[in-house]
């Protein structure tokens, strides 16, 4: 079985008569269901993504750029050169 990107918490994958496959029994069905674990930089609200950046006064001021490390091991690149606003 394979997870898809982006799958959320709950969904369930059934896999009928798949379940203790005994001789002259009739087998059962396998229910998994998907348990999503919090990331520490990353959270998810619906078909979203956020992710909070703390900022130095200087850096919401006079601009920054800041590299991260994506979920798929990419570098995210985040850069301003204009005065940040809040939220």
């Amino acid at each position: 079985m394979q997870v898809n990107a982006g799958e959320k918490d709950g969904n369930r994958y059934f896999f009928k008569d798949s379940g203790n496959q005994l001789p002259h029994h009739r087998s059962g069905d396998v229910v998994v269901e998907l348990n999503v674990k919090r990331h520490p930089v990353f959270e998810r609200i619906g078909d979203h993504l956020y992710m909070t950046i703390r900022l130095s006064l200087k850096e919401a001021l006079l601009g920054f750029k800041k590299t991260y490390l994506f979920l798929d091991g990419k570098q995210l690149i985040i850069e301003s050169n204009d005065v940040t606003q809040p939220n």
